[in-house]
C-alpha cells in the first residue's frame, strides 16, 4: 500500500546535487590532485553513492514512491543518517509503532522549518518522515498513515 509519493522537483534537485558532488570529487581523482577538498569527500562518498542509488531504484523501479506498507512493516526514507551501509530506507513494523504526529524536522541546528511526521514507537523513541520532500500535503500522508495504522491493529 503505497502511502506517499516523492515530488519530482525535489527529488531531481537533490539528485542533481549529489550527482555534481560525485562528478567534482571524480574529477578531484583523475587529476591526481589529491589536495585538502579531496580528503574532505572521501568520508562522504559512500553515503551521497548509497542515497543516490536508493532515490534513482524507487524514482525508476518504484514509480516514485517515499512512505509505502509492504508485509505488515512501514518502509519510508528518514530524515538523517542512514541505519545502514545497505539501504538508506527505514522499515519499522506496524505493530511497534504507538502513534504518529504532525511536527517540524529535528534537525540539530538553526533549520526548524522543515515539515515532517513523527512515527513514535511503543518502546519510546521515535522516527521522523520529511513530508517536505513528498508530493502529498502533510495532512493527507498523516490520514493515510492513521487510517493504515488502525488497519493493522
Amino acid at each position: 500500500m503505497i502511502i506517499a509519493r516523492f515530488s519530482c522537483p525535489w527529488i531531481v534537485a537533490s539528485l542533481v546535487f549529489v550527482i555534481l558532488v560525485l562528478f567534482c570529487f571524480a574529477q578531484i581523482f583523475i587529476s591526481r590532485e589529491t589536495d585538502i577538498g579531496f580528503w574532505l569527500l572521501v568520508p562522504f562518498m559512500p553515503l551521497l553513492v548509497l542515497y543516490a542509488w536508493d532515490v534513482l531504484r524507487l524514482l525508476v523501479f518504484h514509480r516514485a514512491r517515499a512512505v509505502w506498507i509492504a508485509d505488515g512493516k512501514l518502509i519510508f526514507m528518514p530524515y538523517g543518517w542512514p541505519r545502514s551501509f545497505k539501504t538508506f530506507l527505514y522499515s519499522v513494523p506496524l505493530e511497534t509503532v504507538d502513534r504518529f504526529s504532525n511536527a517540524n524536522m529535528e534537525t540539530g541546528s538553526f533549520v526548524n522549518w522543515l515539515q515532517g511526521i513523527w512515527v513514535h514507537k511503543k518502546t519510546g523513541g521515535y522516527f521522523q518522515i520529511p513530508t517536505y520532500l513528498l508530493a502529498e500535503p502533510r495532512d493527507v500522508v498523516l490520514a493515510r498513515l492513521n487510517e493504515a495504522l488502525a488497519a493493522n491493529r
